[in-house]
């Protein structure tokens, strides 16, 4: 069986470049992302200026930080539970390699 999978991507560079999630998200008509990210952007306070622009703009965001270098089927399983449990429609990847690598990860998962 051969299935199509399509990821819009944006990248958005520069000062203030971040402001817009919320447009990008209404853009592609999602309403409950996934935010994939690791402990030191939590605990900078980075994820949460995310989740305060994702929230003004009207959706309902979760966080998942349990991030691990490498990720392996084993250690997504917390991951993909997070995307059941919010009812995801979406997966922002917000951080570096290893929240970036699960992001994608999960993005791939069919949770139809």
């Amino acid at each position: 069986m051969v299935s199509s999978i399509s990821f819009p991507r944006f990248v958005k560079l520069g000062p203030g470049a971040v402001e817009g999630l919320g447009d990008v998200l209404t853009d592609l008509a999602l309403e409950r992302p996934l935010l994939v990210t690791d402990s030191f952007m939590v605990g900078n306070g980075s994820a949460d200026r995310l989740v305060a622009i994702i929230k003004a703009a009207g959706k309902s965001v979760a966080v998942f930080s349990k991030t691990v270098p490498d990720p392996t089927t084993d250690s997504l399983q917390a991951g993909i539970d997070a995307v059941k449990e919010h009812q995801a429609d979406s997966v922002i990847g917000f951080g570096g390699g290893s929240p970036m690598d699960t992001a994608k990860a999960l993005a791939a998962i069919p949770f139809s």
